[in-house]
C-alpha cells in the first residue's frame, strides 16, 4: 500500500529536479552575459547612471510580467507551455548582444531576456510550489542547481572573454537553447484554477501577505543591481579577477541556497530573511569603505550569502502565506513589487555614484537593509504569533 505513496513522492521529485536542470543550463547562459555586462556596456559608453537604468529597467520588465504571467497561469491547467514560452524568449534574446553595437541595443536585448524570465518565473513557482509541501527545501533545492549554472557561467565567461564579446554572447544563447530540452519531460501535478479576475487593488490576497510584500519591497528599494559591485571591483583589479570575484559569491550562493531553505522551515523565514537584509547591510559598508584589493574576495562571498539567504526563502515565506488557487498571482505580485523596486533602487545608486564617489551608493544600500531587517523581525514575528494562534 506504501508504493503508489513513494511513486507520487519520486515523480514530484524528479519535477523540481528537472526544472532545476532547465534552471541550471539557462543561468550557465544568462550569467556567461551577467559576468562580463557592466564593462561590456562601459565599451559601449555607459556610465553608472546608464548601467543603473540597465539594471533597473530590466528587472522592473521582469516585475510586471511576473504579475499578467502569474495570473494568466493561474487560470491554466497546464503552466508549462508559458514556461517554455519564457525560456525560449531568453535564449533567443542573447543573440541579439552578439549584434549590439551601442548601448540602446544592449538594453533592448537585455530587456528581451528579462521579458522572457518575467514570464516564466511566477508559473514556474507555482509548479515548484505544488510538488512539495516542504516548499522551503523545493525552492532551496531549485535555487541551488539554478547557482551552480551561475558558478559555471562566469567560469565560462572568463575562459572565453579572449574570443571577444560577440562571440562569448554566441555561445551563451546556444546553452540557451539546449535548456529549453529537459522541460519536455515536466510533468504537472493538477491545482486548483484562479476563478478571479487580475485585480491590481490586491484584495484576494491575505493582509499577512500585503504586510510581507510591504516589508520585502522597502528592502529592495535599496537593492540595487550587482553591476555596482562589479564596477567598484574594478577599481582594485583587471576585468578578467572581477569575474573571478563574482564567481566566488555564486559559489557561496550555491553553497547555502539549501541549508538556509532548510533552516527557514525549522526556524522560521521571516528569521532567515531578516539575516540576510543584515548580510547586505555589513556587505555595504564593507564596499563603502574598501580601500585595498584583499578584502574584495570576502565581500563577494557576504554578497552571495545575502543572495542565499534571501532569494529561495522570500518565495517560500509568500506561497506558505496564501491559498493555493492564488499562489501564481501571489508569486507574481511579489515579483512585481520587487523588481519593479530595483528601478529606483538602481537609478539612485547611478545618480548617487555620478554625483558623488563610487563608495555613496553602498552608504544609502546599508541603511536600508539596516531598518528592512529590524522591521522584518519585528512584523513577521506579530504574524507568526498570530497564525500560531489562529484555530485554522
Amino acid at each position: 500500500m506504501e508504493k503508489p505513496h513513494q511513486d507520487l513522492k519520486e515523480k514530484l521529485s524528479i519535477g523540481i529536479i528537472l526544472l532545476g536542470g532547465v534552471s541550471l543550463l539557462t543561468d550557465i547562459s544568462s550569467e556567461t552575459v551577467f559576468a562580463v555586462l557592466p564593462d561590456f556596456l562601459t565599451t559601449l559608453g555607459a556610465g553608472a547612471v546608464i548601467i543603473g537604468l540597465v539594471g533597473g529597467i530590466e528587472d522592473a520588465l521582469v516585475g510586471v510580467l511576473n504579475l499578467f504571467s502569474g495570473h494568466y497561469s493561474g487560470k491554466k491547467k497546464e503552466k508549462r507551455p508559458i514556461v517554455f514560452s519564457g525560456y525560449f524568449l531568453s535564449a533567443c534574446s542573447k543573440l541579439g548582444l552578439v549584434f549590439s553595437t551601442v548601448w540602446p541595443l544592449a538594453l533592448l536585448f537585455r530587456s528581451t531576456d528579462r521579458a522572457g524570465k518575467g514570464i516564466r518565473k511566477s508559473p514556474r513557482d507555482a509548479i515548484i510550489a505544488s510538488l512539495t509541501e516542504r516548499r522551503g527545501y523545493g525552492f532551496g533545492v531549485h535555487r541551488a542547481m539554478d547557482t551552480t549554472g551561475a558558478i559555471i557561467g562566469p567560469l565560462l565567461a572568463f575562459l572565453f572573454i579572449g574570443l571577444g564579446y560577440p562571440k562569448l554572447f554566441l555561445l551563451a544563447a546556444g546553452i540557451g537553447f539546449v535548456a529549453l530540452i529537459p522541460l519536455f519531460w515536466v510533468r504537472e501535478k493538477e491545482t486548483k484554477l484562479n476563478p478571479r479576475k487580475l485585480s491590481l487593488s490586491l484584495k484576494a490576497l491575505p493582509r499577512e501577505s500585503l504586510v510581507t510584500i510591504g516589508l520585502i519591497t522597502f528592502f529592495d528599494i535599496g537593492n540595487f543591481t550587482y553591476m555596482f559591485l562589479m564596477l567598484r571591483a574594478y577599481e582594485f583589479c583587471s576585468v578578467q579577477i572581477a569575474i573571478l570575484l563574482y564567481l566566488l559569491s555564486k559559489v557561496s550562493e550555491a553553497a547555502l541556497s539549501i541549508p538556509f531553505g532548510v533552516l527557514s522551515d525549522r526556524v522560521g523565514k521571516h528569521y532567515i530573511l531578516s539575516f540576510g537584509y543584515f548580510v547586505f547591510a555589513l556587505t555595504c559598508i564593507g564596499f563603502a569603505f574598501n580601500r585595498v584589493f584583499w578584502t574584495l574576495p570576502i565581500l563577494f562571498l557576504l554578497y552571495g550569502v545575502f543572495k542565499a539567504s534571501v532569494d529561495p526563502v522570500q518565495r517560500a515565506y509568500i506561497s506558505d502565506m496564501v491559498p493555493e488557487d492564488l499562489r501564481p498571482t501571489a508569486l507574481g505580485t511579489i515579483h512585481m513589487a520587487l523588481d519593479l523596486a530595483t528601478l529606483p533602487a538602481s537609478l539612485i545608486a547611478g545618480l548617487l555614484m555620478a554625483k558623488f564617489t563610487s563608495s555613496t551608493p553602498f552608504l544609502y544600500g546599508a541603511s536600508i537593509g539596516v531598518m528592512a531587517s529590524v522591521l522584518l523581525v519585528y512584523y513577521g514575528t506579530r504574524i507568526a504569533k498570530r497564525k500560531s494562534l489562529s484555530p485554522n
